[in-house]
């Protein structure tokens, strides 16, 4: 692969080493003189430091059995030595400063008894016994929880907290993380600049016996805790700043600094440095304090950086430790103090190749010197000991703790030298979707096969760098790793709320522990591989509430699946980090555990986790009655609505920009209404693409899409998880409510813009299609199946900074065709539940799915009919109906635009034209007459879906018809009624309310209307822009007042624009025949063969979820096995026919009143026809 892989490799920027894994033990580098060291914990070394030292919950016995000294005499050595040690603190005040002054010579250097060791304390592959899989620190004995932090608070991990609270009688928790950008601390810390700002405190307060290194800690929190604008609060982040890049210099009132002891300088071997600290120690008089910078030893090497603590002594032999990390703790004697920072110095880093180690301690005498000048104070050392191990690494080794082969890898590494400018791309998530779909799509056995060829070392550069081109190609059609869908993998939702560490390995321990059953299983497929969505606590960057926290993902894969999840193998890809391989389930999630509760500590933490499941395709035979298609077939149809060139403006173009959270801002066109109040008028999305970018591309697309990765319900979860991603598992995202949309454009960034989409049939309520199971309702989501056309757009905001620009009309919007639109409404059928899901159950979804028996019991419902070919056919409907409105406007049928109206039938040799001046007086005149140019005069009219002739621009304003036949300008009537409703026939234009011609007078220049046809003086041509002939809609929401028998005029022009919108429950299509009968025509007519093949009839209809349409209104559609139902369109029951199975009688129920002088329009029968031919077209196509 052209890079090795090594086991506890520094995770550095581009850092791979040359050596192959090895499991075994870290073991440190030879001295100078190229000996080798000893084990840590040897019995030379154990010897050494038995007097100084004994590891904090480990115990005395322990560390001398190690020794080869047996348990009982170990403990009355030790016990022996303490009494020593505290005996030595009663001595006289001027000798404590005397001797600490005498023994400060820095050229006195105690030799190393032993060569300085690294860490070996975590075994490759073990759970460290500091960070265990549960969140142990609450499991040891506490004699205290820290003041304004709940018992069970968790320490940061690796910072030693818990070894400082366990022998401590009171604590008080302070962290300078959590301060750090309130602060504007810089990333390597302020640990020298917080201890010299306590040690200020201290000496202010010296003269008040209550006021102590503890208490001055408790006052530090409220400050920093305080308002970013309270003067306590700016005071302390001054203070600690200046000290910390020494800018400020430590004077004190009441103590006198001693020359430091440099212990770096003078004791070379750990163990001496920690006894000559000891030693400092008991000489400590009450309210002395002693300051200790710490640096951190790795492989024989003292590194130039670390961390600093205070240490007091206080009244009757109490003592605090002060830690800019975890906080103040308080003891009751020295020697619990000393074990407790010795077991403290054991594990704060541990994990890293560092071990903590002190460097120089300065004591501050609150009792004086014998006139000898004070020392200067130590000053801080930013970037060296003042900083802490960087936080990558910290991070880097809460998984490779546990793992097996970690294989560090950085994104700044792999992305160096890529050719394409990787502005806007969030590398994590590109990194993370690059080695699924390597994994899922292309067959890479792991994780790190998959990403080798992308490192900077591979030998094939050139193709790495085409391998990074395609990964940016990728990752802009899917910016989340959780929403790829990948071929070989089933992708469905996991859990979108995980706010503990314990549910998120509870919901790892269920999933990867149970199997997932797809809507048509008939077996389920094992859940292999999971994508953790870790959200971050980062504030917005404006402040604001409603900003929302970045997210980083976690691919773990179970490499070896067997019978039980708890022993297999697994891999964890954390893009920062690299790629950790794990020995079982127990040391996988025992990282992943740690990285949830101490992850990220420099951005605030993790606040919680969402889940999305990946579950190994099993190629299974369906468990319903369809045969399953290709799982490679797409959603790649296309019929797509062209721009047109000369289209004149839509009718109405004002649209509100939306301001606040929820705005209440009225869209509507022009005027129009519609009684169907759960049905929008506009529909919005946020995106990143600009206008350009998005006309370029023809709009918004997921036409790649699987058809067996179509699913509402995955969708939905992405959506109403929080997720980035709006566009996934083959739906594109829109919401009904404006105030939503502008809040998703905060996730995808600070700028972008708002787009306005008209409704289409290939948008689906989801709320309504999923019910109760929609995963986030006060979306209002709308869920546009494979693609937004350009041309569906009406205009945009731009936001940038979150200050929002006026709004933009498209100039590409095609409102000919989709002003009339409407969206698919409810489609429970898409829904594609899994096939063992309680949903199936509910009457909205019953009618699609058979159940799945197994010995005897039902186990779970799968689809009637091939769930891939329901999504097909759905969206190949969608676009059939917007291709036949494409079709009619480029015919200039069913105009809606501005129309010019021509008397005399539009004759060159009667150049004449309605009108209305500026009065609103209506006229018929020559076109070359001046009155008929005047400004302000109205000479274009629109015809709205109430059948009347409106001002373009003043929607209340009509043509109307006065009692003494004559047409006025008046408003829309307020109550139900015909006036002003005219019928197109043939250039005829027919007053609905009367039945009358619209004519021309022989004298007069007002139109009339009249009882007789009038020959070319009732004779009318519509034009459109350009002087085009053009044919209004044929028929309005008046047209059928006539038809009550069949329904409302309203319900009847909602077929004509929509049939499947009268549908009954159950159904998704109309037929115009059945196979089985072989007739169509009216109802009346298959009265007189009701009863052929009645069986046939209902099986078919209830197979095909179809409903049969009669040209007289009426359809029938099968009611369980043995009924038919007959209804209008209205939905009034008609007739019904039933079957007693057991005897194959007969039983009619038909209503008193049967009659019908409706009929369906001809091109919406043909319509009907056509989708018909379309679907059998695509079951054909994805059957072979």
């Amino acid at each position: 692969m052209g890079v090795s892989r090594v086991s506890g490799a520094s995770p550095g920027a581009g850092s791979f080493a040359a050596a192959e894994p090895d499991a075994s033990p870290r073991t440190g580098t030879s001295d100078a003189q190229g000996a080798a060291p000893e084990p840590r914990d040897s019995p030379q070394n154990a010897a050494d430091s038995a007097d100084a030292r004994e590891p904090a919950d480990a115990g005395s016995s322990a560390l001398a059995n190690e020794a080869g000294t047996p348990a009982d005499e170990s403990k009355e050595t030790n016990d022996a030595n303490e009494a020593n040690e505290a005996n030595k603190t009663d001595r006289p005040v001027q000798s404590t400063a005397s001797q600490l002054q005498a023994s400060r010579r820095e050229d006195d250097v105690v030799p190393a008894a032993t060569p300085p060791l690294p860490r070996a304390d975590v075994q490759a592959g073990s759970l460290p016994s500091s960070a265990a899989a549960t969140e142990d620190a609450h499991s040891r004995v506490e004699r205290g929880a820290c003041q304004g932090t709940p018992s069970t608070d968790i320490f940061r991990e690796r910072r030693g907290g818990d070894r400082l609270r366990a022998r401590a009688a009171d604590c008080v928790k302070f962290d300078q993380a959590d301060y750090r950008k309130k602060c504007g601390y810089p990333e390597t810390g302020a640990c020298d600049g917080i201890v010299l700002e306590a040690m200020r405190r201290v000496d202010r307060s010296a003269e008040r016996p209550d006021r102590t290194l503890f208490s001055e800690v408790q006052g530090m929190r409220l400050d920093a805790d305080a308002d970013s604008n309270s003067p306590a609060h700016r005071d302390f982040c001054e203070h600690v700043d200046n000290f910390q890049t020494n800018a400020y210099r430590l004077g004190f009132s009441h103590y006198t600094p001693l020359v430091p002891n440099n212990l770096r300088a003078r004791y070379a071997a750990p163990s001496d440095r920690l006894r000559a600290m000891r030693d400092d120690f008991a000489l400590l008089q009450p309210a002395d304090m002693a300051y200790l910078q710490i640096g951190m030893e790795a492989f024989g090497t003292l590194q130039e950086r670390g961390h600093a603590l205070l240490v007091q002594r206080g009244e009757s032999d109490s003592w605090t430790i002060f830690d800019p990390n975890n906080g103040a703790f308080r003891y009751g004697s020295r020697i619990e103090m000393q074990r407790s920072l010795e077991g403290y110095l054991d594990v704060a880093f541990s994990g890293t190749e560092w071990r903590a180690s002190p460097v120089q301690m300065q004591v501050y005498s609150r009792h004086g010197l014998d006139g000898s000048a004070p020392a200067p104070v130590l000053a801080s050392r930013p970037g060296t000991p003042g900083s802490n191990p960087p936080e990558s690494d910290y991070d880097y080794q809460l998984y490779a703790d546990t793992a097996l082969r970690p294989y560090p890898l950085t994104p700044a590494a792999i992305f160096e030298g890529a050719r394409q400018p990787l502005a806007g791309v969030d590398r994590n998530e590109a990194l993370a979707s690059y080695a699924l779909r390597m994994v899922g799509d292309y067959g890479m056995p792991d994780f790190r096969d998959a990403l080798e060829p992308l490192d900077p070392r591979a030998l094939d550069q050139a193709r790495r760098l085409q391998l990074l081109d395609t990964l940016r190609r990728q990752h802009g059609s899917t910016p989340m790793a959780s929403s790829v869908d990948v071929a070989r993998f089933i992708r469905h939702a996991g859990d979108s709320a995980i706010g503990s560490a314990d549910q998120l390995i509870n919901d790892l321990a269920t999933q990867f522990g149970s199997s997932y059953f797809a809507d048509s299983a008939t077996r389920g497929s094992r859940n292999t591989m999971v994508v953790i969505d870790l959200a971050r606590q980062t504030p917005p960057a404006d402040g604001s509430a409603s900003g929302f926290a970045r997210s980083d993902p976690l691919l773990i894969r179970r490499i070896t699946p067997g019978n039980d999840y708890r022993t297999d193998r697994y891999e964890l890809l954390a893009p920062d980090y690299g790629v950790f391989d794990y020995a079982d389930f127990e040391h996988m999630s025992s990282a992943v555990r740690r990285a949830f509760l101490s992850g990220r500590h420099t951005e605030g933490g993790v606040r919680g986790a969402a889940t999305t499941w990946y579950a190994e395709n099993a190629g299974d035979t369906p468990a319903g009655q369809a045969a399953l298609s290709n799982p490679h077939d797409t959603l790649n149809l296309s019929f797509p609505v062209v721009p047109v060139a000369d289209l004149p403006p839509p009718v109405a173009t004002a649209v509100n920009p939306p301001s606040g959270a929820y705005p209440h801002a009225d869209f509507k066109r022009a005027g129009e209404r519609t009684p169907r109040n759960a049905e929008p008028d506009f529909l919005f999305r946020p995106s990143t693409l600009t206008p350009l970018e998005m006309s370029t591309e023809g709009g918004f697309h997921v036409l790649a899409t699987s058809l067996k990765d179509v699913n509402l319900v995955t969708h939905d979860f992405d959506v109403g998880s929080g997720k980035r991603d709006l566009d996934s598992a083959g739906y594109l995202a829109t919401f009904a409510n404006p105030g939503v949309a502008l809040d998703r454009l905060k996730r995808l960034g600070r700028s972008g813009f708002v787009y306005v989409i008209s409704p289409g049939p290939n948008l689906v309520d989801v709320n309504a299609t999923l019910g109760r199971h929609a995963s986030a309702p006060d979306n209002r989501e709308f869920a546009a199946m494979g693609t937004i056309d350009s041309t569906q757009v009406i205009g945009w905001w731009e936001t940038k900074d979150g200050v929002m620009s006026d709004f933009k009309d498209n100039p590409a919007y095609r409102w000919d065709v989709y002003g009339a639109q409407r969206t698919a409404g409810a489609q429970p059928q898409l829904a594609r539940f899994p096939m063992n899901s309680k949903a199936w159950q509910e009457p909205a979804y019953q009618p699609f799915v058979v159940p799945v028996v197994r010995d005897g019991k039902v186990v779970g419902h799968a689809p009637k009919d091939n769930p891939n070919f329901l999504q097909a056919n759905f969206y190949g409907d969608a676009l059939q109906r917007l291709d036949d409105a494409s079709r009619r406007q480029a015919a200039h049928e069913e105009y809606r635009g501005p129309m010019t109206l021509h008397a005399y039938g539009g004759g060159v040799d009667h150049p004449a034209i309605l009108y209305a001046d500026a009065s609103d007086n209506v006229y018929v005149n020559w076109t070359y007459r001046a009155s008929t140019q005047y400004p302000g005069n109205i000479k274009r009219f629109v015809m709205g879906s109430d059948g009347r002739f409106h001002y373009p621009r003043d929607w209340n304003k009509t043509l109307r018809v006065g009692s003494d036949g004559y047409v006025y300008v008046g408003a829309v009537p307020s109550s139900p009624s015909l006036n002003g409703v005219f019928r197109h026939d043939n250039g005829r234009l027919v007053h609905a309310e009367d039945g009358k011609y619209l004519t021309v007078g022989h004298t007069v220049y007002v139109p009339f209307v009249t009882t007789a046809f009038e020959g070319a003086r009732s004779t009318w041509k519509l034009t459109g822009e350009g002087g085009v002939p053009v044919t209004p809609p044929a028929s309005n929401r008046n047209s059928y007042s006539y038809a009550r028998d069949t329904g409302t005029s309203e319900e009847l022009y909602r077929f004509d624009q929509r049939p499947e919108s009268l549908l009954p429950p159950g159904t998704t299509h109309f037929v115009t025949h059945i196979p089985t009968l072989g007739i169509k025509g009216k109802f009346l007519d298959w009265m007189n063969h009701r009863h052929r093949d009645l069986p046939a009839t209902i099986d078919w209809l209830e197979r095909n979820n179809a409903a049969f349409l009669f040209r007289d209104g009426f359809y029938a559609f099968g009611v369980g096995d043995n009924m038919l139902e007959v209804r209008t369109l209205g939905g009034r029951r008609a007739y019904w026919i039933v079957r007693d199975p057991k005897t194959g009688s007969i039983a009619e129920l038909p209503q008193t009143h049967i009659a019908s002088n409706y009929s369906v329009r001809a091109d919406v029968w043909e319509g009907i026809e056509a989708r018909a031919r379309l679907r059998e077209r695509l079951r054909s196509i994805l059957s072979n």
